[in-house]
């Protein structure tokens, strides 16, 4: 996963390694968060295990190798869970934010989808089970990169 914008590593967490659709596993997740110029902050949740490439206090700039996707905490596919929060409390609500794909395309990520560098991708529905939960945001331009 790539970083989205310039900023400062405020937080990483990567030693979990559980894995499933179980209760238990709903706050088991791994995350880095960057905290941003403009006051808010980037968090990537359910990175893979031992994967972080950068440190607490570490700038970064946009476009810099943050980590692997992973699919660590309750996550039954590896896949980037990404929220933009206004401040640094991760606990707060995500802030509606866009993705420009490799056609300029501009498109609102919506819960339940997936998507790729070339926008929304059409996943047949024997992929995703009617038991699990929606996937609430993907990073477009940085999935592919991450799971290569």
């Amino acid at each position: 996963m790539l970083a989205v914008a310039d900023g400062v590593v405020s937080e990483v967490t990567q030693a979990s390694s559980v894995t499933g659709i179980h209760c238990q596993n709903l706050t088991e997740w791994n995350s880095i968060a960057l905290a941003v110029a403009d006051g808010s902050t980037v968090e990537y949740v359910h990175i893979a295990p031992g994967s972080a490439k950068v440190r607490e206090g570490q700038f970064v700039k946009a476009g810099e190798v943050l980590c692997l996707s992973g699919r660590v905490g309750f996550a039954p596919e590896p896949h980037l869970h990404l929220e933009i929060h206004a401040t640094a409390d991760l606990k707060g609500p995500s802030l509606r934010f866009e993705f420009v794909d490799d056609l300029h395309k501009i498109y609102t990520p919506e819960a339940g989808r997936f998507y790729s560098q070339k926008g929304v991708l059409c996943v047949p529905s024997a992929v995703v089970p009617p038991i699990l939960p929606p996937i609430v945001s993907v990073d477009s331009a940085q999935l592919n990169n991450s799971l290569a």
